[in-house]
């Protein structure tokens, strides 16, 4: 990544600081989303990376205020373009929900009303948020889906959702959340079940927003693959928790974090290599989690340097470097332990 690649701080767009989302259910406490922090720069493409059920979808809906009962935001706070999210009453958050900020789902199928043609549901948009005729809307509308290669679009635009295939589908998807030109979309798992070579085509064509509109993309995935070809910037999340972000080249270089090493290690890599290598055990149960490092009972390192706090006490988000953060014991020092690894600018 070149030096004029590199996110600059006059140009923060979405800040997420210490955000709470959790779920009350059956007298449980599900901490989906616990003491999240991440910052998008505008016209960059921020990867938040992890296994399903680590949060990363709660995320996204919780910056678009669209988490219900028995859900609730319970702390933090979320901030767009200087102004709190949060804070929003709904009439206000709808003035920023779709125009400025659009969410692309995965699933597209489910997400399109399947008793309207895509071009209804498309149109739609443009008249409650421009108030234009419904013509007008009907050609920006087939204009759109030309825009995002959707083929033969005059003829498509009368289609049904079930009439499309999954990628053009997602395409749709992806000229509903393009229709007001906003300055951030939020891509969760765009490529999701889809063949290669459509995913090849979805990815190109975020590519494209992102030059033409100086648009900011979240894109949330569990593929490592597709984040090394796309983000600026990656986080990597787990049991509701970042454990580790940094500029999307130094991760993959100098990936520090245990359960991030044990990722790219399981990345197929094309080669006859063997038998792929896997991360034992599984997540914590978000509604029974451990007292200490969410990790620990996976971690090997843990047991190798006979680290004990690990079970014990939840580590703080440390940086490593100015572009590195990193959520471990194995870097990070305090009372009574000292980490066994420490970063350059702390010797």
């Amino acid at each position: 990544m070149s030096q004029s690649q590199k996110p600059n701080a006059k140009q923060s767009l979405l800040k997420v600081e210490g955000l709470k989302t959790h779920f009350f259910v059956d007298g449980r406490v599900v901490r989906a989303v616990d003491e999240v922090d991440l910052e998008i720069f505008r016209g960059k493409v921020f990867g938040l990376v992890g296994e399903s059920g680590c949060g990363k979808t709660v995320t996204a809906l919780s910056i678009m205020g669209l988490i219900d009962e028995p859900g609730k935001i319970m702390g933090g706070d979320i901030i767009f373009d200087g102004i709190s999210l949060v804070a929003l009453a709904e009439d206000e958050l709808n003035q920023i929900r779709g125009g400025r900020i659009s969410l692309i789902f995965q699933d597209p199928q489910v997400r399109l009303n399947p008793v309207f043609t895509v071009g209804s549901q498309l149109a739609e948009i443009f008249q409650v948020h421009y108030g234009i005729s419904r013509q007008a809307a009907f050609d920006r509308s087939v204009k759109l889906l030309e825009t995002v290669g959707i083929p033969d679009p005059l003829d498509r635009v009368h289609a049904y959702p079930h009439e499309l295939s999954g990628g053009q589908a997602q395409r749709v998807m992806i000229a509903m959340a393009l229709a007001l030109e906003p300055e951030l979309i939020i891509a969760d798992e765009p490529t999701t079940a889809l063949d290669v070579t459509i995913q090849a085509q979805i990815l190109d064509l975020m590519r494209e927003m992102r030059v033409e509109h100086s648009t900011a993309i979240l894109l949330i995935t569990h593929d490592l693959a597709v984040i090394a070809g796309m983000a600026d910037f990656v986080a990597v999340m787990y049991a509701g928790q970042i454990i580790e972000q940094a500029e999307v080249e130094e991760l993959y270089e100098t990936p520090l974090h245990p359960y991030t090493q044990g990722l790219l290690v399981s990345i197929p890599s094309g080669l006859d290599e063997g038998p792929l290598t896997s991360i034992p055990g599984s997540p914590p149960d978000p509604g029974n989690l451990p007292t200490g490092c969410r990790y620990a009972p996976r971690c090997k390192e843990r047991i190798e340097y006979g680290l004990k706090i690990c079970e014990l006490k939840l580590p703080s988000l440390q940086p490593f470097s100015p572009e590195h953060s990193i959520r471990c014991w194995l870097y990070e020092s305090e009372a009574g332990h000292e980490a066994p690894l420490s970063s350059p600018d702390r010797g």
